[in-house]
């Protein structure tokens, strides 16, 4: 384990924790986290200015606190807000640091104005977490930190060990499902169009029997027959997208709250999924389109 950090609960679980301090005499919300000595360095974030909360910020000595990039320019603009003062509910805090942008609970929130003080100065605050780096598998992990607390203290109950990634995915559930859903859905119904147009393009081809038999007769090359036939596919697989890319464009709005990092009307995205389409069609087109152009000119002559 490299290095180790004491957290607010709500930083790991997802709760969301706001309060008001006072900035020049105007009421400001602000995020609050509760941090230890090593925090930035177990959480891989980056000092913009000064420093963060340390071991030398226990009770007692004067209250000190960084803020992130967001409320920097929020509440100071252009200004430095090293060695500014604020009012934390009639108790001075001073900055000390500005810590780098992060996530705070949920990645699809945007970055707010958050404050982090130090955790050994937090009067009152329980359910803290222990946040460790390491490299160690997180099974191995789990068992060689209930043996060091009972070390410690016999009776002292261990919480479950998650990983950052665990909670992530926890977090991002509903995100998840629903791709996992819309891949689903997707692929059967690209299943059925690959059905629906092979149907289809055997059919004609069936139909037409005694006309390719007459264009072979004729001279007719047989890849002038297979194009023939695949073409009729490809307007096929183009009509539909001219239909479709429209309407999906118009209920873009309607599934944009369930994605993240993905623009509802992604055009690069919409494009790779026309061209899979073409694709798609086009092969499933082609072993009709091949039999045609594999007749005997002679036996589909015969053809009723």
């Amino acid at each position: 384990m490299s290095s180790v950090s004491i957290i607010q609960e709500v930083l790991l679980s997802g709760v969301t924790s706001n309060s008001t301090v006072k900035i020049d005499g105007k009421d400001q919300r602000v995020m609050i986290n509760a941090v230890g000595p090593g925090f930035l360095e177990t959480m891989g974030m980056r000092l913009i200015a000064g420093r963060a909360p340390g071991i030398q910020d226990r009770p007692g000595a004067p209250r000190v606190a960084a803020i992130n990039e967001t409320a920097a320019k929020t509440f100071f603009a252009t200004a430095s807000p090293i060695g500014q003062v604020i009012d934390d509910n009639g108790r001075p805090l001073e900055i000390v640091g500005v810590i780098n942008d992060s996530v705070y609970a949920r990645q699809r929130e945007p970055v707010k104005p958050t404050l982090f003080f130090s955790a050994l100065q937090a009067q009152g605050w329980s359910g803290h977490n222990i946040v460790m780096r390491t490299n160690v598998p997180l099974e191995v992990l789990d068992s060689q930190v209930r043996r060091a607390v009972t070390e410690v203290r016999r009776d002292l109950p261990v919480p479950q060990i998650l990983s950052q990634v665990a909670q992530i995915q926890e977090s991002t559930m509903r995100e998840r499902v629903f791709t996992e859903m819309l891949m689903l859905f997707g692929g059967f119904a690209l299943l059925l169009a690959c059905i629906g147009l092979h149907g289809v393009t055997s059919y004609s081809v069936a139909r037409r029997t005694s006309e390719m038999g007459i264009r072979l007769a004729l001279g007719a090359q047989r890849r002038q027959v297979l194009w023939l036939v695949q073409r009729q596919v490809i307007v096929l697989a183009v009509a539909g997208l001219a239909i479709g890319v429209p309407l999906a464009l118009m209920a873009a709005p309607l599934v944009g709250a369930l994605l993240f990092g993905v623009a509802p009307t992604d055009y690069a995205a919409i494009a790779i999924a026309g061209a899979v389409m073409l694709v798609v069609a086009t092969g499933a087109g082609f072993m009709p389109a091949r039999r045609a152009a594999r007749l005997d000119p002679l036996k589909a002559l015969r053809t009723e």
